[in-house]
């Protein structure tokens, strides 16, 4: 997804670049806001959306934990270490395939 928007950010640009010479001052100044418009706008939609390395290797660890059933106290402990919500969570599972989403969501149920 986040590919998506950047790649109609940078395509807009390169349009726009390539066509640079036919606009008048005013039309270029338009297009330039047009432009900036379109990276703020993906920008947030992008930060809305990731999820940084960190937290996927974070994660990792943690779904390793959650599936072999280790010490649960201690996966707690790591998950608010962490800083993750139960949403979050989730959301890193999806991220990483979705595998085990039944196990996540069950831990959360029995243990957050």
């Amino acid at each position: 997804m986040n590919e998506d928007i950047l790649k109609e950010v940078v395509n807009f640009g390169a349009t726009m670049g390539d066509k640079w010479e036919n606009f008048t001052i005013c039309g270029k100044i338009f297009l330039l806001s047009r432009l900036f418009a379109k990276c703020r706008e993906a920008k947030k939609e992008v930060e809305k959306n990731s999820v940084t390395d960190f937290e996927r290797g974070s994660w990792l660890l943690i779904q390793s934990r959650i599936i072999l059933k280790l010490e649960s106290v201690a996966t707690v402990e790591m998950i608010k270490t962490a800083n993750f919500s139960k949403q979050k969570m989730i959301e890193l599972e999806k991220d990483c395939g979705g595998q085990y989403l039944k196990e996540v969501r069950e831990f959360i149920k029995n243990f957050m």
